[in-house]
């Protein structure tokens, strides 16, 4: 069956993404109950919208250069300098962000799409709305910031031979189920440790060339010179800290530590995605902690410390291009030989240049007092750490730019590395 490998690896991305969180057992079943359902309403739906397609009506395509198909308003406008660069080109730059809540099924109701009716219902809304972006849109290359879609397979699928896809990192690339992706033409990564933790993966969809390009979000602004008031600390916040139990010791850590040192200053700085209610509930009522607003840009963060705290992080990445060197505070033994890198210390091997992880809130001062006192070796590890995780350290968006031009006129003289599905 055509579809049956997508099928399959639907099913597992899925069951991966269940077993990430540990919930109770009430909340399990309510999980199983609400996926059998869901399971169920998708069947139905199928055969409703085979029935309907005839009374739609038809899609008036929009023609572009560049199609850019995004996950977030965040991840658009942080590489937003991209799109503007290109359009300076003068190449037409259509950005579409579908969002996240029953985008697959919002077209087909709209539209007459032609799609193929013998797709099985599990992954149907995923191709019927590969369909609609391909007869919608009329592009000659699609960037996608999609790591684990399996709609970006089927997207490519649609794809005529002159069309190219293109996956935009928003993050380094590990060796996870949640990175396996790679039914795309082009895959862009930040640099060497991506392309390592890639080779690594023995779960891997398609068959791409990888381009090392540095992070778009990461804009030649963010330059800092270090920083010696030993008093401040930045913690980066983790989105699912409310409720992923390692998460949250990394937090309870880091505040049992502040209420222990009231000599320092600790700072916190929200994830995108995080609403902050949880971590301002849990630090309102202790001094010598201040909850940043999320209107602040990471060097506006960064300005006044000179550490930060990290449970695992691009931000840690970010905050070294900017002499900040970083602590892990987690309190959990991992498992060297899984595929998954919540399961195995494969991430961003922070303990390799900075201190090793700290699982309590002594052993986070005794960490604080070894980067203090030597601080010098550890701005001299900041430099190897980027150099490890980015091709180019700030503005990397000229190149994206080029390689991404350079695709569009059918050039390849620029340097990749192919690798194939597992």
């Amino acid at each position: 069956m055509k579809y049956k490998i997508l099928i399959n690896y639907n099913r597992k991305i899925k069951l991966s993404l269940k077993n990430r969180f540990v919930y109770s057992k009430l909340k399990n079943n309510i999980n199983k109950i609400i996926f059998k359902t869901s399971r169920i309403v998708l069947f139905f739906l199928k055969y409703f919208a085979i029935i309907i397609r005839p009374f739609l009506p038809k899609i008036e395509a929009e023609k572009c250069d560049i199609l850019v198909w995004g996950n977030s308003e965040s991840h658009i406008k942080r590489s937003n300098k991209i799109w503007n660069l290109l359009r300076e080109k003068n190449y037409n730059v259509k950005i579409i962000i579908p969002g996240q809540k029953r985008f697959l099924t919002k077209y087909i109701f709209k539209y007459k799409i032609n799609f193929n009716p013998k797709v099985h219902y599990e992954i149907f809304f995923h191709h019927a709305f590969a369909s609609y972006l391909t007869q919608k849109f009329d592009f000659k290359i699609i960037c996608d910031y999609h790591n684990y879609e399996v709609t970006s397979a089927l997207i490519k699928q649609e794809l005529s031979v002159s069309q190219k896809s293109i996956f935009i990192p928003h993050g380094k690339i590990r060796n996870s189920i949640r990175h396996s992706c790679f039914t795309f033409d082009y895959y862009l990564v930040f640099g060497e440790s991506s392309i390592e933790k890639i080779k690594e993966n023995k779960f891997r969809l398609g068959s791409t060339k990888l381009i090392k390009t540095g992070s778009a979000f990461i804009p030649s602004t963010y330059i800092l010179k270090p920083n010696n008031n030993f008093k401040n600390i930045l913690f980066f916040s983790n989105w699912a800290v409310s409720y992923h139990p390692e998460s949250k010791r990394g937090f309870e850590i880091v505040v049992n530590w502040a209420k222990q040192h009231p000599e320092y200053n600790l700072f916190i700085r929200l994830h995108p995605l995080e609403d902050g209610i949880y971590v301002k509930e849990k630090t309102t009522t202790i001094k010598n902690i201040t909850v940043q607003d999320k209107s602040l840009t990471l060097k506006q963060s960064l300005e006044n410390v000179s550490l930060t705290i990290a449970t695992g992080s691009n931000a840690s990445i970010e905050a070294a291009v900017m002499n900040r060197p970083s602590i892990v505070a987690l309190d959990k033994d991992y498992n060297p030989n899984s595929n998954d890198v919540f399961e195995s210390d494969s991430n961003f091997y922070l303990e390799k240049y900075f201190p090793e992880r700290a699982r309590n809130s002594e052993q986070l001062q005794t960490r604080i007092e070894q980067i203090f006192n030597n601080y010098e070796f550890y701005l001299k590890n900041c430099s190897e750490y980027v150099k490890y995780h980015l091709e180019y350290t700030t503005d990397a968006s000229h190149y994206i730019t080029e390689i991404i031009e350079k695709i569009y006129l059918g050039k390849n003289d620029f340097p990749y590395t192919e690798i194939q599905s597992i």
